[in-house]
């Protein structure tokens, strides 16, 4: 679990976050380090296959934050010819 300075479910403080044209609020901060990871894993998996995957699946988001960032990702994707489709589980990791 991340240790954050601010409470990763609070769903108004990351949206105004969001919106906060500052570079240096902490919370856009870690929105853009987790949106990073998930950019460097595909380009990683893309590199290893020789190809993107035809799906990137997420397990049910643990917290708030989690659930901002998968979307932006997806939505990001969507925007991009012959991405994969993101899923996201109803459920947590089995």
């Amino acid at each position: 679990m991340h240790n954050y300075d601010f409470d990763p479910n609070d769903r108004a403080l990351i949206e105004a976050a969001l919106k906060d044209p500052d570079p240096d609020n902490p919370v856009s901060k870690v929105i853009a380090v987790r949106l990073d990871a998930l950019r460097d894993v595909l380009e990683q998996t893309t590199s290893q296959q020789k190809t993107l995957p035809a799906e990137i699946t997420f397990a049910k988001p643990a917290t708030v934050l989690d659930e901002i960032v998968f979307a932006m990702f997806r939505d990001v994707l969507a925007t991009i010819p012959n991405a994969p489709a993101v899923r996201i589980l109803e459920y947590g990791r089995q």
